[in-house]
């Protein structure tokens, strides 16, 4: 089964802050497109860790091995997974080239996990939901903000 996964949070850059990431799935069957999608919440959190949440739970999703395109704008999670950096990050015990432990260790240790069964490419740019999955993300963490 190919998955088109996107992810779109409300942060940008590596600044510890609130915010709020948000995940699509689409697929197809019988030729009518389908989706899924939710919401993660984060207090005092980066991008890539944002990302990489969204990421582990649309992953969660997945029963069956699927052929997964990833599409996000977190220049930290492209460059590690095009890169493949995670994949010698596990076999280093999760300490990267200069020795030092990797930041966010427990989520791409769980990442790997949930990906495991899955092929998956992992790009940027823009995608169909864009705008409608940029405003949702921003709605959303408007109303989490008024909650808390």
């Amino acid at each position: 089964m190919k998955i088109r996964m996107i992810i779109e949070s409300t942060w940008h850059g590596p600044s510890k802050r609130d915010g709020v990431a948000m995940w699509l799935m689409e697929y197809m069957k019988d030729d009518i497109p389908i989706t899924r999608q939710g919401f993660i919440h984060k207090k005092d959190g980066t991008e890539a860790a944002g990302c990489l949440m969204a990421m582990i739970n649309a992953f969660h999703m997945l029963k069956v091995p699927c052929d997964v395109e990833i599409i996000t704008q977190c220049d930290n999670v492209l460059n590690t997974m095009g890169n493949h950096w995670h994949i010698q990050w596990k076999k280093n015990n999760w300490h990267n080239a200069k020795g030092k432990e990797v930041r966010n260790k427990d989520l791409w240790e769980l990442l790997t996990e949930k990906m495991d069964p899955h092929t998956y490419t992992i790009h940027g740019g823009h995608h169909d939901y864009q705008t409608v999955m940029q405003a949702a993300v921003q709605k959303e963490f408007e109303e989490w903000s008024r909650e808390e």
